[in-house]
C-alpha cells in the first residue's frame, strides 16, 4: 500500500487529522521496536513486509514524523558491522 493510498483511506474513513505521536504504541513500539526489526531485516536480507507496512501506516498517520530518522536503528545501536552470528552471540551473552 502506498502512502497516497493510505492518505486517501484516511480521508474516506474520517480518521482524525492529528494522531497523538506520544501514544505508547507509537512512541515506543513503532520507534523502538519496529524500526529496529525493519533495519535488521534489511541488513540480513530478511523480508519484513508487515513491519514495513505498519511503519508506513503510522508515518502517514502521524504528521511530520519520519520514524526511520527518529527510531532505534542498527546505526544508532552501533551494530551495523556485526554478522548475524556475532549479533546472535551479542544478544545471548551481552
Amino acid at each position: 500500500m502506498t502512502q497516497a493510498e493510505i492518505l486517501e483511506m484516511r480521508s474516506a474513513w474520517n480518521i482524525p487529522a492529528k494522531i497523538d505521536k506520544n501514544m505508547r504504541f507509537i512512541s515506543e513500539d513503532v520507534q523502538e521496536c519496529l524500526i529496529l526489526i525493519s533495519t535488521l531485516g534489511t541488513k540480513y536480507n530478511l523480508p519484513t513486509p508487515i513491519v514495513n507496512s505498519l511503519i508506513c501506516l503510522f508515518s502517514t498517520l502521524v504528521e511530520n514524523q519520519d520514524f526511520y530518522k527518529t527510531g532505534r536503528t542498527m546505526e544508532k545501536l552501533s551494530i551495523t558491522q556485526k554478522t548475524i552470528e556475532e549479533l546472535n552471540l551479542f544478544l545471548q551473552e551481552g
